[in-house]
């Protein structure tokens, strides 16, 4: 029996004889905001333990992923016909984070050799994959802003947007003080462990730890692709616009301070 066989056709694939125009247009916006916070502490207490630990973990994990891809096929084999694909992603991440674990106001005693643990570790994470495509056999424009922080109070498209194309310093002196200190506001993600206050008395040992270990991954992608195909008169453009921005702010303290010890090793780091 006979049967279609597509290499056989008379009239090739893939190339129009008729204007046949096409328009992809692709977009995303998508705002991911965590705030988060852990706390351990002892106040305006009398503590007697064998040990005693006040421990504050957080350990807050932010991943995006945003993908955009549009796509047209269009335009004829004679080169008429339009064939247009235009695609863009506005991608915000904010994580605002602190972890604080302390003693303050209290009496705090361990038995025989008995220790005594303030610890406070900050671990939040930020991983934020954005990626843009646009391809067309004709015209094709990409574009993709992506805003990425960590330890900074959420701001307005626009700021973010002066602060990525100027920097921090330039867009301080140009802009006005009112949007120069939103430029500014950071909200580092802290990590705190202290003993204030307090009158600690300990038969082992006593440690003071603040680990900070915020971090933030990025991985931006656009892409723009014009693949002009007709037997004649065939020709394309393609553009692509990328504005990113990736910022970091964060602290770590550990410290004792207005507090009497007795019978102990110290440790603070």
């Amino acid at each position: 029996l006979w049967k279609l066989i597509p290499v056989d056709e008379v009239i090739p694939q893939g190339n129009n004889l008729s204007n046949s125009s096409s328009i992809a247009v692709g977009g995303i916006v998508v705002r991911n905001d965590l705030r988060v916070a852990a706390s351990a502490y002892i106040d305006n207490a009398i503590v007697t333990s064998g040990s005693l630990t006040v421990q504050a973990r957080e350990n807050a994990t932010l991943k995006a992923v945003a993908d955009s891809v549009a796509s047209s096929s269009g335009g004829s084999a004679y080169g008429t016909g339009d064939s247009i694909a235009i695609g863009g992603i506005i991608s915000t991440n904010l994580v605002q984070s602190s972890a604080e674990a302390y003693i303050q106001n209290s009496v705090v005693t361990t038995t025989a050799t008995g220790n005594l643990l303030v610890d406070a570790a900050n671990t939040s994470e930020v991983t934020a994959t954005t990626l843009s495509l646009a391809s067309s056999g004709d015209k094709a424009i990409g574009a993709t802003v992506a805003f990425n922080t960590l330890g900074y109070a959420s701001q307005d498209i626009l700021t973010r947007a002066i602060d990525a194309l100027l920097g921090p310093p330039i867009a301080d002196a140009l802009l006005d003080p009112p949007i120069a200190d939103a430029l500014g506001l950071e909200n580092p993600a802290k990590t705190h462990a202290y003993i204030v206050d307090s009158t600690i008395t300990v038969g082992g040992d006593l440690t003071v730890i603040a680990d900070n270990r915020a971090q933030l991954n990025a991985t931006i992608g656009n892409e723009a692709s014009s693949a002009a195909s007709a037997l004649v008169n065939a020709g394309g453009r393609a553009v692509s616009a990328l504005l990113v921005s990736n910022r970091v702010s964060s602290s770590a303290q550990a410290y004792i301070d207005s507090t009497t010890t007795t019978n102990l090793t110290v440790g603070v780091t």
